[in-house]
């Protein structure tokens, strides 16, 4: 991976946004990444409720209180911009030039018993770039987990992940979850001896490792049983940060986020990164 040019975070003054402010700092400095914080508003989408006066000033106004509450410290300098947009699209505009958007799992708008917001479930959908959906309770020192099942969008997930682990200096965990049910996507009889199918998953497995340079990071291999959904949500529990693609060998071409990484964006229990 080269190195990020530029990080875009997605402010608005709730409480997942402030996580996800802090997150993009701490991950803008161990990148040593530009940062760019986003406030997109309309006449129905204002901090303190409508006014006809309110205007980018203003907005910038916002947005830099919300940075200053945020305590962040003095050593990383954050751009601000400010668009007169729906926030969904706005951060999704901002994407064609970024490394790297980061949005909170839910915003000022939504029901509090989501557990992703709209704005957050478009922006995994549509960006141009990786995309980072933040959770409070962060784990820098946890590892870094990616799921992989040998397809392409997996193979650019893990190569994010193996760059990520490198300058977290934390374990690399490369994960490939397998069932008897998970055959016929393996290219395998639909009924199959389970024993069979685990060697499959290794093989599958020591195969994805091969293909990657994992020089100074420690790579911890593992085949677990299980649909990879609840594989990946399980180990999101330990992990700081789950990566995975936007869609693996599973469902329709068309669909742009598969049902892997929609489970997790919504049930994992630490920042999840989808990759494109």
């Amino acid at each position: 991976m080269e190195p990020m040019r530029k990080i875009v975070v997605g402010l608005d003054g709730s409480t997942g946004s402030t996580a996800a402010l802090r997150w993009a700092a701490a991950e803008a400095r161990i990148h040593g990444a530009p940062l760019t914080a986003l406030f997109a508003w309309d006449l129905l989408r204002q901090p303190d409720g409508f006014s006809p006066d309110f205007d980018e000033t203003a907005a910038e106004r916002a947005a830099r209180a919300w940075i200053d509450e945020a305590g962040l410290t003095d050593d990383l300098e954050v751009h601000v911009d400010v668009v007169c947009d729906l926030p969904g699209a706005a951060i999704v505009e901002a994407s064609g030039d970024a490394d790297l958007v980061v949005v909170g799992s839910r915003g000022r708008g939504g029901f509090k018993g989501l557990l992703l917001g709209s704005v957050s479930s478009v922006v995994a959908e549509r960006a141009a770039c990786p995309v980072a959906v933040v959770r409070d309770g962060e784990r820098p020192d946890g590892p870094v987990v990616v799921g992989v099942d040998g397809s392409t969008n997996a193979h650019r997930a893990l190569t994010w992940a193996v760059a990520e682990a490198g300058v977290r200096g934390v374990p690399l965990e490369v994960v490939h979850a397998w069932s008897g049910a998970s055959a016929p996507a393996l290219g395998l009889p639909a009924v199959i001896p389970l024993s069979y199918a685990e060697e499959t998953a290794q093989h599958t497995l020591d195969q994805v490792v091969r293909g990657i340079d994992g020089s100074g990071v420690d790579v911890r291999p593992q085949t677990v049983e299980g649909t990879p959904a609840g594989v990946l949500v399980g180990k999101s529990e330990t992990a700081g940060l789950v990566v995975v693609g936007t869609r693996g060998r599973g469902g329709l071409a068309s669909i742009l986020l598969g049902s892997t990484s929609r489970h997790l964006l919504h049930h994992a229990a630490c920042t999840v990164v989808v990759v494109r």
